[in-house]
C-alpha cells in the first residue's frame, strides 16, 4: 500500500453555514503538529479513536461516554471486535438515539490510505448495508469519507463506490457545516438521514433484504434436490427438512457473529469429511446450551415439542452444505449478522414461506412453486414495523398501564412467584406467520419490565430479574428474559414452516445482547440458555375447530384433506390459559386477507365450516371478518384486541357480520386510518381497529384518526371522538368517521330528510367482471353511427361531461381515442345490457375522490366496467337526481359514509351497493325540480363549450344547483358551511 504525505497541512478558511467548532480547529492544529507520530506504525487505532474521533463526535453533539444515560439508552457504543479472517464482525462505534441506531463509524490509523484501501471501504458498507443504515462514515481523521450503505457492497469494488462525500483534513473548518448539517445529533433528531433516504434514490442495489432472500433460495431449492435424490422423502418431509436445516444454520452463525458461540465452528464442521455429520454435533450441543426446539432430537419429559427424529439421519453431498456454508455465511460474503436488524430476518422469511417445495406426480423432479393464496393476493406483505409498534402499544401498552411488574407478571410482591390466584398477562397472534407481531410484544415488554426494574434495582437484583451492566446500571438477565418469553408470548399459523420461523425469531430476540460470558453461569449450573417454545407458538388451523373430524361435511373428505385444513383446539392447546384466565389478555396481528371467490375455489370445506359457526362469516364474507371474531373471542373479559385489516370492514356489505362483533357486541374502541398512506404495495388500504371485550354503553365514543403523508413523514390527524350511536350499534350501517370532521350530524339530517336511491331507481352494475372481458373483444375504433354505441369508462367520466373523443380510454389493456361497440354484436352478448345502452340514464364513476356523475339523456352510451348505472323511474325526473348526486352536499355525505373503503391517495370505491343507499329528497316542490332540472341542463350545455366564458358559466351554475340542492333539504348555516369547507378540501 502507498504510504501517505506526511507534509503538514493548514485548514482552509471558515466558510458560511454551522460554524466549525474550536475544538475541530485545535484537532486539526494538533494533528498537523505531529503528524509523523500520528502517520507511523507505532500509531495504533485506539489512540486515533480516543484522540481525534471521540472528540470530534462530541463536537457533533454526541454523549460519546454515554454520561448519565441508561445502559438501554446509550448514544456511541464501541462495539466489541471479534476477528474473523482480518474482518471484525462489528463496527468501532454504532451511534443510536431513541434506541434506534443510527450510523456506523469505522475507524482507521492514519497510516491507512482511505482513498485507495477498498478493503476498509467493503468493511464499512457490509456493516451500514447489513444494518440497513442510510450513511456511515469511514475516517482515519486525516480522511472522512461518507458512504450510501444502501447500495449492495462487492469485494472488489474502488473505494468511490457508493462514495456520497469525501473530505480531507484541511478542509473540515469549511466544509464543517455538511458534515454537521447530515451526523451532528441535532440534525439526526430532526430526520437528516431519514431525509436523505428519501431523497436519494438508489437504482439497481438490492437491499439485503431482498439480497439474502434470493441467497436462501437458491439454498432451498439446491437442498431440496439433493435431499430429494440422495432421501427418500415424502413431499412435506422434505419441505420440513430443508426449512429444519436452513433455520438452523442462520441460527448458529448468527450466534457466533453475536459472540454466544465460538466464531468459526460452522466453518470448521463444513471442511470436516462429512460436513453434515459434523454439523449434527454442533447441532446436539446447540440443544445442551439452548433448550431450543429447534435442536431438539431426544425424548425429554415436559418439552412441549416433539422430537426430530428425521433430520439427523440425512444424507446430503458434502460439497453442498461446504459451498452454502463458506461461500455464504462467512467473509467475504457480505452478510453480518452482529448487525442484520430484527425485522430483516422477519421480512426475509415472510417472503421466503410464499414458496413451497413440491414433488412431482412421477417423483423424479423436484421445483419451487408459489402458494395458491400467495399467488391470487399478488405476493407477501411484511407489516411495517411502524404499525406493529402501534398495535403493540394500543393493546400490551394499555394493559400494563400504571401496573407494578408483579401484576403484569402475575406473582406475588414480595418474592415474585407465582401468585395462587393470579396469571401473567398473556399475548396471542392467532395468524402469527414469520412472528413479527410477537416479537414487537416481547421487545414491548423487554423494555417495560426494563424500566419498572429501573425504579427499584436493588430490589429486582435480588430476584435475579437484573444484572449489573455498567457502573450506573443494569440488564435483564438471561433468566428474566426467558421468563418473559414464556410467560408472555403466544401464537398460532397454519404453515409448520411458519411457527418454526416464528420460533427461531424469538428465540434470537431472546440471545440479544447475550455473549458466551453472560451465558456461562447458565452452563455451569447445567441450566439451558433458551427455553422451548413448542407449549407457546402452535401450528393449526386458528378458525376450524376440532369438530371438523366429526362434521357429516367434513368426516366423508380423505384424510390428506384433513392435514390440509389443520383443525385446531383452542381450548385443549392452550388449557393453562383459557382454564387459568378464561383466555388471552392481548390479541394482535395481521389477518390473512383471502377473498370469498377464492375460498369458494380452494378452501369450500373451510368455507361452509365457517359459514356454520361464526356470526362474522355473514354474506361474501372474506377470511379477514372471520378472523376478527376468532381473535375477540379469544380474549379474556376487558381483554383488548388490534388487528390491521382491509377498509371494506367499516362499510362494505361483506363485513356486516364483523361489525356486529366488532361494534355490537364487544366495544369498538379506536380506528385509524392508513387508507392513504402506502403502507402495502398492491391495492390494500388498511386500517386499525381497536377493540375491548366487553358489551358497549352510552358512556362510550370510538377515536377516529387518520393517517396521511406529508413531505415524506407520516402524519396522524387531530383525534375526534365519534358518538357511540346506531351507525356503530346497527351492522348493517356503516361506520362514521371517515369523512369530514363535522359531518356526521349532516349525515343523520339527510338520513331524515331522504329515501334510499333506489326507491326511485335502478342502481346496477354496467358490466360483471366476465361481461368486461366479452365486451372488451367486441371494442372499435370509429364513430357512434345509428346502430352502435360509444363506450366510456371511469376515466371519461366528470360531473356533468363524457368526455368521449377528446381523451383516451384504455379499457382493460387496450387504447382508444373513438371507442364504439356496435350495438349487434352487443345485442349477442347481452340483450340486458344492449336495453340499458339505449336506455336514458345516468353512468358515475367507478373510482373518483368525489362523485362524478353524467347524464346519457338519448341512450347512445355504453357503460364499460368498473360504472354504475342509474335507470330513474318515471316519477324523478333524471336531471333531478343528477344534480343532487353530483352536488357538494352528496360528496361530502359518500365520504362521511362509505370513506372507510377509501383507497389510497384518497380515492374512494364506488359501486352500486352505496349508490344504492344514497339519502334522495322527495317529493318536493314543481318549483324546485324545475329550478334544478334547468340548472343541470344549462351545465351540461356549458360543457359542450370551451373558453373562459364557459368555464366561469360552468362554475357559476354548479355553486347554483349546491344552492338549490341545500335549499332542498332544507339544510342549516352550520351544515352548509360544512360543505363548503369540506369542498375546498376535497
Amino acid at each position: 500500500m502507498a504510504k501517505k504525505s506526511t507534509t503538514a497541512i493548514e485548514p482552509r478558511s471558515a466558510s458560511s453555514g454551522i460554524p466549525c467548532p474550536e475544538s475541530i480547529k485545535e484537532l486539526v492544529e494538533n494533528f498537523n503538529r505531529d503528524i509523523d507520530r500520528y502517520k507511523s506504525d507505532d500509531y495504533k487505532e485506539h489512540q486515533v479513536r480516543s484522540e481525534f474521533i471521540d472528540p470530534m463526535l462530541e463536537a457533533l453533539g454526541w454523549n460519546v461516554r454515554n454520561t448519565g444515560l441508561p445502559y438501554d439508552q446509550r448514544e456511541v457504543i464501541g462495539e466489541d471486535r471479534l476477528k474473523a479472517e482480518d474482518a471484525p464482525t462489528a463496527p468501532d462505534y454504532g451511534v443510536y438515539l431513541g434506541k434506534k441506531r443510527r450510523f456506523f463509524i469505522e475507524a482507521k490509523k492514519p497510516r491507512v490510505n482511505l482513498d485507495r484501501d477498498t478493503s476498509a471501504a467493503y468493511q464499512l458498507r457490509r456493516y451500514g448495508w447489513s444494518a440497513k443504515l442510510p450513511l456511515c462514515i469511514l475516517t482515519d481523521f486525516e480522511e472522512l469519507g461518507i458512504y450510501d450503505t444502501r447500495i449492495e457492497p462487492q469485494r472488489r469494488d474502488s473505494t468511490r463506490k457508493a462514495r456520497w462525500r469525501y473530505y480531507r483534513l484541511e478542509e473540515y473548518q469549511q466544509k464543517w457545516g455538511e458534515i454537521a448539517e447530515l451526523f451532528s445529533k441535532d440534525a439526526v433528531a430532526g430526520g437528516s438521514l431519514d431525509r436523505f433516504a428519501e431523497s436519494k434514490q438508489t437504482k439497481g442495489s438490492r437491499s439485503v433484504d431482498d439480497a439474502f432472500l434470493a441467497t436462501i433460495r437458491v439454498w432451498r431449492e439446491t437442498l431440496a434436490k439433493d435431499l430429494h435424490r440422495n432421501n427418500s422423502l415424502s413431499e412435506a418431509d422434505l419441505n420440513r427438512s430443508v426449512q429444519a436445516i436452513i433455520d438452523r444454520l442462520l441460527f448458529l452463525r448468527i450466534c457466533e457473529d453475536r459472540g454466544t458461540e465460538e466464531h468459526g465452528r460452522l466453518k470448521e464442521a463444513a471442511k470436516q469429511k462429512d460436513p453434515y455429520a459434523a454439523f449434527m454435533d454442533l447441532c446436539r450441543a446447540a440443544d445442551r446450551r439452548y433448550n431450543s426446539g429447534l435442536f431438539h432430537f431426544d425424548k425429554e419429559r415436559g418439552r412441549g415439542s416433539e422430537p426430530d427424529f428425521l433430520t439427523p439421519g440425512l444424507r446430503i453431498t458434502p460439497l453442498i452444505l461446504r459451498k452454502i456454508i463458506v461461500d455464504d455465511l462467512y467473509y467475504p460474503s457480505p452478510y453480518l449478522f452482529s448487525v442484520f436488524p430484527p425485522d430483516a430476518l422477519g421480512h426475509v422469511y415472510e417472503q421466503f414461506l410464499g414458496d413451497v417445495i413440491t414433488v412431482s406426480k412421477s417423483g423424479k423432479t423436484v421445483s419451487i412453486t408459489r402458494k395458491p393464496e400467495v399467488r391470487k393476493a399478488g405476493g407477501v406483505f411484511y407489516t411495517p414495523t411502524y404499525i406493529v409498534d402501534y398495535i403493540v402499544e394500543q393493546t400490551v401498552g394499555e394493559l400494563v398501564k400504571g401496573k407494578q411488574p408483579h401484576e403484569v407478571a402475575g406473582r406475588t410482591a414480595k418474592q415474585f412467584k407465582p401468585a395462587a390466584n393470579g396469571h401473567p398477562m398473556r399475548v396471542l397472534d392467532p395468524a402469527c406467520g414469520s412472528g413479527s407481531f410477537l416479537i414487537g410484544a416481547y421487545q414491548f415488554l423487554l423494555d417495560w419490565y426494563q424500566q419498572r426494574y429501573r425504579e427499584d434495582s436493588k430490589t429486582w437484583r435480588k430476584h435475579g430479574c437484573v444484572f449489573d451492566a455498567s457502573k450506573n446500571d443494569f440488564r435483564l438477565t438471561i433468566r428474566e428474559r426467558k421468563r418473559i418469553l414464556l410467560d408472555h408470548i403466544y401464537g398460532v399459523d397454519i404453515d409448520r414452516q411458519a411457527v418454526e420461523v416464528s420460533k427461531l425469531s424469538l428465540l434470537l430476540k431472546c440471545l440479544e445482547g447475550e455473549n458466551q460470558g453472560t451465558l456461562e453461569s447458565l452452563f455451569q449450573m447445567k441450566e439451558r440458555a433458551l427455553p422451548d417454545l413448542g407449549d407457546n407458538i402452535k401450528c393449526g388451523n386458528s378458525i376450524v375447530g376440532p369438530d371438523a373430524f366429526v362434521d357429516t361435511l367434513i368426516g366423508a373428505h380423505a384424510d390428506d384433506d384433513m392435514d390440509a385444513i389443520n383443525p385446531f383446539n383452542w381450548q385443549s392447546e392452550f388449557a393453562a390459559v383459557f382454564d387459568a384466565s378464561g383466555g388471552f389478555d392481548a390479541v394482535v396481528g395481521n389477518p390473512p386477507y383471502i377473498d370469498s371467490e377464492w375460498m369458494v375455489r380452494h378452501r369450500p370445506i373451510e368455507r361452509e365450516y365457517c359459514a356454520d359457526r361464526y356470526k362474522a362469516a355473514s354474506g361474501n364474507w372474506d377470511v379477514f371478518c372471520v378472523f376478527i371474531e376468532r381473535g375477540i373471542l379469544s380474549l379474556r373479559g376487558d381483554g383488548r384486541f388490534a388487528y390491521i385489516v382491509p377498509n371494506k370492514v367499516g362499510s362494505a356489505g361483506l363485513a356486516t357480520g364483523a361489525r356486529s362483533v366488532a361494534a355490537c357486541d364487544n366495544t369498538l374502541i379506536k380506528i385509524r386510518d392508513y387508507s392513504a398512506v402506502p403502507v402495502f404495495p398492491v391495492a390494500v388500504y388498511p386500517i386499525v381497529i381497536s377493540v375491548q371485550r366487553r358489551k358497549p354503553t352510552s358512556a362510550d365514543s370510538v377515536c377516529y384518526e387518520r393517517v396521511t403523508i406529508s413531505d415524506g413523514s407520516r402524519t396522524v390527524t387531530e383525534p375526534r371522538s365519534l358518538p357511540y350511536d346506531n351507525r356503530f350499534l346497527n351492522p348493517a350501517d356503516t361506520w362514521p368517521g371517515f369523512g369530514h370532521a363535522d359531518a356526521d350530524a349532516l349525515v343523520s339530517l339527510l338520513r331524515e330528510r331522504g329515501k334510499p336511491l333506489e326507491s326511485y331507481a335502478a342502481v346496477t352494475g354496467a358490466a360483471t367482471v366476465g361481461e368486461a372481458y366479452e365486451i372488451a373483444e367486441i371494442v372499435r375504433e370509429g364513430s357512434p353511427e345509428t346502430g352502435s354505441y360509444a363506450l366510456v369508462n371511469s376515466g371519461l367520466i366528470d360531473p356533468y361531461m363524457n368526455m368521449w373523443g377528446s381523451k383516451p380510454c384504455r379499457y382493460l389493456g387496450s387504447k382508444y381515442t373513438h371507442p364504439v361497440v356496435d350495438q349487434s354484436e352487443l345485442q349477442k352478448l347481452s340483450r340486458t345490457r344492449d336495453d340499458q345502452a339505449r336506455t336514458a340514464k345516468i353512468i358515475i364513476s367507478g373510482m373518483t375522490k368525489r362523485l362524478e356523475c353524467v347524464g346519457d339523456h338519448d341512450g347512445a352510451v355504453l357503460a364499460g366496467k368498473s360504472t354504475t348505472i342509474v335507470l330513474p323511474n318515471r316519477e324523478v325526473p333524471l336531471r333531478y337526481i343528477l344534480g343532487i348526486l353530483n352536488s357538494s352536499l352528496m360528496s361530502v355525505y359518500y365520504s362521511a359514509v362509505f370513506g372507510g373503503n377509501r383507497l389510497a391517495g384518497g380515492y374512494l370505491r364506488i359501486g352500486p351497493p352505496q349508490i344504492r343507499t344514497l339519502p334522495i329528497a322527495w317529493p318536493v316542490s314543481k318549483a324546485q325540480v324545475q329550478a334544478l332540472s334547468d340548472a343541470v341542463q344549462g351545465v351540461e350545455a356549458a360543457t359542450k363549450s370551451a373558453g373562459v366564458a364557459s368555464s366561469r358559466k360552468r362554475s357559476a351554475l354548479t355553486q347554483h344547483i349546491d344552492s338549490l340542492v341545500a335549499g332542498i333539504y332544507e339544510l342549516p348555516p352550520d351544515a352548509i358551511k360544512i360543505i363548503a369547507e369540506a369542498s375546498r378540501t376535497a
